[in-house]
């Protein structure tokens, strides 16, 4: 293959041609180490390889500018990639890449997040096993950040149960409510009807 043209494209990337026909783009960084010229005779396979190398910076970078706005799972960020356009091998291997310069790190991310869900949104055991399943994370990092948090699930429960719930006695309906709402944060029927029976226990164990 004979490269017949080269040129700067608006987005500061080079196109490469043979015989007149566009073959592919390569971004400044591997073009300059190519040392591709016009009239270089080069193997399809080698262009190939620069081709494959130019678009695993691209997604490298972009891993990069999206783990600087927010923290990912592995799986979202993958999954990210994808949605930008890019080959399954080149997201699978930007996303090695991060977790290799230490950027990604799913247990770690399972811990933090799970600590979130208690303090921020409340969340019980179940709901947060849920969510983080949800986002890929793996059943072992899951189990072993439940593990680690360090708040009592029925002291939560009576928390929440005196800030959201205070009407819980005054009928069947706003037990149902309330039993219905704190299943849905994740949380235990028994623990929650344990909670509900021994609630003057839990506001004792405050003061």
């Amino acid at each position: 293959m004979t490269i017949s043209d080269i040129h700067l494209t608006k987005r500061g990337r080079f196109a490469v041609y043979s015989q007149g026909e566009f073959v592919c783009t390569l971004s400044p960084e591997v073009f300059a180490e190519s040392g591709l010229q016009i009239g270089m005779e080069i193997e399809p396979s080698r262009l190939s390889s620069l081709q494959y190398d130019s678009e695993l910076q691209a997604a490298k970078q972009k891993a990069l500018r999206l783990l600087g706005g927010q923290d990912y799972t592995r799986r979202q960020l993958y999954e990210k990639l994808l949605r930008f356009g890019g080959d399954e091998s080149i997201a699978e291997a930007a996303v090695s890449r991060m977790e290799e310069l230490g950027y990604l790190d799913d247990r770690d991310y399972a811990l933090r997040a799970a600590r979130d869900m208690v303090a921020l949104r409340h969340f019980g055991a179940r709901r947060i096993r849920q969510e983080l399943i949800r986002r890929g994370i793996a059943q072992e990092y899951v189990e072993e950040a439940l593990e680690q948090l360090e708040s009592d699930p029925r002291e939560r429960i009576a928390q929440l149960i005196l800030r959201k719930y205070p009407d819980l006695y005054e009928g069947e309906r706003q037990r149902a409510r309330a039993f219905n709402g704190l299943m849905r944060l994740g949380y235990g029927f028994e623990d929650i009807r344990y909670v509900a029976g021994h609630l003057e226990e839990f506001i004792e164990q405050e003061e």
